[in-house]
């Protein structure tokens, strides 16, 4: 199963060359400027089976710069294509980007992208009966 924290905290790590602070969240009173923060929004999760679910993940890579020059933005837009033209690794899984979305509202740029899986939910109560049940039958 991956967890929402293991997808942020991969992407964190994919973010350090930029060298600016990066947040877990968005909260602009609080942050040191120039700096990039991660939203991450569950979109769906489906059940396909009764272990297997289908989900989408919305990130949200917002990036606060204390300039008022539009250039700043365009230059993140640069490093983030860069960045993310790479496969984003979380846990045994490997995503590739397909599509990056830029937006850029009173100054502050909003790089967004999907992420589709399916995932399993593994009840670890059953596991650990047929773990038993295994011991058993072998003794």
């Amino acid at each position: 199963m991956i967890a929402i924290v293991d997808i942020k905290h991969s992407i964190s790590k994919m973010l350090i060359p930029v060298g600016i602070t990066i947040y877990g969240e968005t909260n602009e009173e609080k942050m040191t400027k120039p700096c990039l923060s991660i939203d991450i929004i569950p979109l769906t999760h489906t059940k396909q089976n009764a272990e297997v679910y289908d989900k989408s993940t919305l990130i949200d890579i917002v990036y606060l710069t204390d300039e008022s020059k539009k250039i700043d933005n365009y230059n993140m837009i640069d490093a983030l294509q860069l960045i993310f033209s790479k496969t984003l690794d979380v846990a045994d899984r490997h995503f590739t980007i397909l599509e990056l979305n830029f937006n850029i509202v009173e100054n502050i740029l909003h790089t967004q992208f999907k992420i589709n899986y399916l995932d399993e939910n593994i009840n670890t109560e059953i596991v650990e009966i047929m773990n038993k049940l295994n011991t058993n039958i072998g003794e």
